[in-house]
């Protein structure tokens, strides 16, 4: 490693017009927060790496001109932030540069984690936490679903590789039926219909059966105004490899929506608008656990997954306040997330980055 540390950021965002001149605030923050610790930040795309040359074709902030980008070529950075959209890294944008990375040692987060199955099977094993973790399968085939409704009535059924709620289904076991619900279905349809067993077969067959999903209880969550609310907890890492709240955000759901997610129709809400609707004592003890079970989480996964640094937990809270784990974002959406928490979650990313590229 130079004298100087270079952290590289992939990303599809170019962060300014033609001219240079910035475009995303972001990423030029990014960049004055490596800058005032001594390191420099180069934006780039996924494609403009030369892996056989180990250098990096981006932009790099000016060190003379106010918010203005240059283009730049260098020697592959010390460490490296998949930072690109995650429908394009399931496509597998990222792959090569990920495998470089792994091959010749240079620190990179966030890494590969499991599907949702197994984090859902490590949290719950997790001891000291307050977290309750709904009873979750993988679903092996047609009676995995039947015999949890069976069981639980209602239950969800997600796609392990989903994102943005779309393709979960809320499925309700009726006399001789069952409802099968989705805010995000082909096409980002809504899909809202009652099937006879047989057609729920065919269902099944066509469209659960083409991927991997798993199957969970369905969590008696908290309501305002009689739809369901969550919580988008987000926590980064800091200079010194320690967990920080970036910040609490309440989900709603549409009415009778299936998620809360906002490109399903959700919407949110800030914990000051829940103090007015719920109480500020009720909606403090809330805070305290959440951030609490987050954090236990957290440390433990960073323990096994050294570069893990950046987390979004979507948790419920049901009326006698216990926590419950719902899935985890290694790549929460900054759009949800107010400006002084994307502020801090840009923070920390660099901090992060910097504190892989001396530890390594």
């Amino acid at each position: 490693m130079g004298s100087q540390i270079t952290i590289g950021v992939a990303s599809t965002v170019k962060p300014c017009d033609g001219l240079g001149h910035s475009k995303v605030p972001f990423f030029e923050r990014m960049a004055l927060r490596a800058r005032k610790m001594g390191a420099r930040l180069i934006l780039f795309h996924p494609d403009q790496v030369n892996l056989q040359k180990s250098v990096v074709t981006g932009y790099v902030l000016s060190p003379t001109l106010t918010s203005t980008w240059t283009q730049q070529t260098m020697a592959m950075p010390d460490v490296l932030y998949d930072n690109v959209f995650v429908h394009l890294a399931v496509q597998g944008l990222v792959h090569p540069l990920r495998r470089y990375a792994k091959e010749h040692y240079v620190p990179l987060f966030n890494p590969s984690l499991p599907g949702k199955g197994a984090i859902t099977h490590f949290v719950s094993q997790v001891s000291d936490t307050m977290m309750r973790v709904p009873q979750t399968k993988i679903v092996q085939n047609e009676m995995t679903i039947l015999e949890m409704m069976d069981r639980y009535r209602t239950v969800y059924v997600k796609p392990t590789g989903g994102y943005g709620g779309r393709g979960v289904l809320r499925l309700t076991s009726m006399p001789r039926s069952i409802r099968v619900e989705c805010d995000r279905f082909q096409g980002d349809k809504k899909l809202s219909t009652v099937m006879s067993q047989d057609d729920f077969h065919r269902f099944y067959e066509r469209i659960i059966s083409k991927r991997k999903h798993i199957v969970q209880q369905q969590i008696p969550l908290l309501q305002v105004d009689g739809a369901n609310v969550d919580f988008r907890v987000v926590l980064g890492r800091d200079r010194q490899g320690e967990w920080q709240v970036v910040g609490i955000v309440p989900k709603v759901a549409a009415k009778h929506g299936v998620v809360t997610n906002l490109v399903a129709g959700g919407h949110r809400l800030s914990m000051n608008d829940l103090s007015r609707i719920w109480g500020s004592v009720r909606t403090n003890e809330i805070s305290d656990r959440l951030i609490r079970s987050a954090k236990v989480v957290s440390r433990a996964l960073s323990k096994r997954y050294q570069t893990f640094g950046l987390v979004g937990y979507d948790l419920g809270v049901d009326e006698t306040l216990h926590v419950w784990y719902i899935e985890m974002n290694p790549k929460p959406a900054r759009r949800l997330l107010f400006p002084e928490m994307r502020t801090k979650a840009g923070d920390l990313a660099v901090d992060f980055a910097y504190y892989l590229a001396r530890k390594h």
